[in-house]
């Protein structure tokens, strides 16, 4: 036998042996653990035969300084739509300044578009961003007549801008006649 080569019982044959094992073993625990995680992110998921889309844009530099609240963004504040089930708000912007962070509600401030508010930082310079948010709609007071707006802030009290953006909202049609933008 060669001096180079290591007997299959020797410490270290047996060592190199150990960490081959214990990758394995960590590579199966990661396969195994991956439909955990795609399960715990779809969880809440829904779906609609979406067959409306309607869109909104603001040119024009719009600023927020307050940490505390949220501000309205002209041009994409109460949009009336007639919509049932998943609604879809893709939300793209060019920001500058400070960080900026955005909501999307509907039917009213209490009620956030998931995931909630999303964050983009420019970094100083001037930067696009795009994020979509989902919400399930059900009938209100018999109409599903919903409204749809777009709020940003400044999580850092110093100013941060949206030079512009566009929202774009995908939604199934409500039940026509059932009041407000149902008409």
């Amino acid at each position: 036998m060669a001096a180079n080569k290591v007997k299959p019982d020797g410490p270290r044959h047996w060592a190199r042996a150990r960490t081959w094992m214990s990758l394995a073993t960590l590579s199966i625990a990661a396969l195994l653990a991956v439909p955990t995680t795609v399960f715990a992110i779809t969880k809440g998921a829904g779906s609609s035969a979406l067959d409306r889309q309607f869109y909104r844009f603001h040119t024009g530099p719009v600023s927020s300084f307050s940490r505390s609240s949220f501000l309205h963004v002209p041009s994409m504040g109460l949009i009336t739509i007639c919509a049932r089930g998943e609604i879809s708000a893709k939300l793209s912007v060019m920001v500058d300044g400070a960080r900026s962070q955005f909501r999307v509600t509907v039917d009213g401030h209490h009620q956030v578009a998931h995931p909630g508010w999303v964050q983009f930082n420019p970094h100083g310079t001037r930067t696009s961003s795009a994020f979509v948010f989902a919400y399930v709609v059900k009938p209100r007071n018999g109409s599903d007549s919903h409204t749809v707006e777009v709020h940003m802030r400044s999580p850092t009290n110093t100013r941060a801008t949206m030079l512009k953006g566009t929202l774009v909202l995908q939604y199934q049609r409500g039940t026509p006649g059932s009041g407000g933008a149902c008409g």
